[in-house]
């Protein structure tokens, strides 16, 4: 049976048979050469991704139909173990609230603490009766 012909990277591997020394030569060579580094971790992390988008699009929950100004929702998910799950959730308060309901807050804030700022604010004196010197 004849002997299939190395590849490129066998024929370059100063270490065919240690992983260890092979990676360290593999990265040593990486350092001389940065423009060949970037394209391996470009290719890496696009294939990680593009895994890590695949897996979320499949278990990520999907809001059917909203109720009542966004009070009740209704929501399609997918488990770990292929269940497809579809359920109901009435908002009972907002971890983070929208903007306009968060600025609304803060005016009926700032009322209330003008209101006690001015009930609390001294009259100014009556020009008559202040003591000249």
């Amino acid at each position: 049976m004849p002997r299939r012909k190395p590849t490129e990277e066998e024929f370059n591997d100063p270490y065919p048979n240690d992983p260890y020394r092979s990676g360290l030569a593999h990265w040593a060579w990486l350092t001389e050469h940065p423009e060949e580094r970037r394209k391996e971790w470009s290719a890496h992390m696009d294939r990680h991704d593009r895994l890590t988008e695949a897996h979320l699009k499949k278990f990520q929950p999907v809001v059917t139909d909203m109720n009542f100004n966004g009070e009740f929702v209704h929501v399609e998910f997918t488990r770990n173990n292929g269940e497809r799950v579809r359920a109901g959730y009435r908002l009972c308060i907002w971890d983070r609230p929208p903007a306009n309901l968060w600025n609304q807050k803060e005016e009926k804030a700032l009322e209330r603490v003008r209101a006690l700022d001015a009930a609390e604010a001294q009259p100014p004196p009556e020009p008559g009766k202040t003591p000249q010197s």
